[in-house]
């Protein structure tokens, strides 16, 4: 196959990462890698697409936004299955999940042209088929006829409170892990990540929202690099209620803000009006 990506820039660093294969690595248009994991929690990556002017929840009901921002993009539902593919766990707020209830977070999902391959690829290195589904919900309130709790072949978490263990006692009798880490009344994310390092392995650990938790997640410094899709709309405030930013309700002051590193940018070859962004967020630098 011929690359979907036009390579306009690509300095990503050489990682621990197994190769991709032949095609995977065609399609993508360079090798996909990432650095080892830090001490004591995984590599945590980030992918989300906002809108020009950086709105990232359009609070559209009944379908998955971000296909609805991205103009249902081709390119980007192709990179999101590399990217499940590329990560041992799949992390997703409890909102995220509850918006599309019959989704997996695996690339076999997206009606992914190469899910095949995807899934050869991990199965070739020792991994299971389809990365960890793991969810972060302090009241426990995930509805249990999700189809994540109803696959077969999906290993599923879910990180609550004290307060929402009992309602959660559902979901694991359908066979999920619930375990309950907590910090002044809400999950506490640190200690998910280690314990995801600790108990289940977890090297390279994918974020895909929503918007809260990845800026709780930064806040927190728990984020390694970020991909991110431009897509060529605009979307405006809105009510200032239902839609929200990238990094949903959290504010930095000058002098704070995160600041990133572009590694790699590349166009779609079927989208060529979307911006493929990946970016290493800076340690220690305003």
């Amino acid at each position: 196959m011929s690359s979907l990506f036009r390579v306009h820039l690509d300095r990503a660093p050489s990682g621990v990462s197994p190769a991709l294969p032949p095609s995977l690595h065609e399609g993508y248009g360079g090798p996909l890698t990432f650095p080892e994991a830090p001490a004591g929690r995984p590599y945590v990556f980030t992918n989300f697409v906002a809108t020009l002017d950086g709105v990232a929840a359009l609070g559209v009901e009944g379908g998955p936004e971000g296909r609805v921002i991205s103009y249902a993009s081709r390119d980007d539902q192709w990179l999101m299955g590399l990217l499940r593919g590329a990560a041992d766990a799949v992390l997703v707020a409890a909102g995220t999940a509850r918006a599309e209830p019959q989704h997996t977070w695996t690339a076999r999902a997206l009606r992914h042209a190469d899910a095949s391959a995807i899934e050869e690829w991990r199965l070739s290195q020792g991994r299971p088929l389809h990365p960890l589904q793991c969810f972060v919900s302090a009241s426990g309130g995930l509805p249990p006829e999700m189809a994540v709790f109803r696959a077969g072949d999906l290993r599923c978490l879910v990180y609550t409170t004290r307060a929402g263990e009992r309602r959660a006692r559902i979901l694991r009798e359908l066979g999920a892990g619930v375990r309950v880490l907590e910090r002044d009344g809400q999950v506490d994310l640190a200690a998910v990540l280690r314990d995801l390092r600790e108990t289940e392995g977890v090297r390279h650990l994918l974020c895909e929202g929503g918007p809260s938790l990845f800026g709780q997640m930064l806040d927190l410094s728990l984020v390694d690099e970020c991909f991110h899709t431009v897509s060529p709309r605009l979307a405006g405030p809105g009510d200032g209620r239902t839609r929200r930013l990238l990094t949903g309700g959290r504010s930095w002051p000058p002098g704070r803000t995160p600041r990133l590193e572009l590694l790699s940018l590349r166009t779609g070859a079927r989208d060529p009006d979307h911006l493929f962004l990946r970016y290493r967020v800076l340690r220690g630098e305003a």
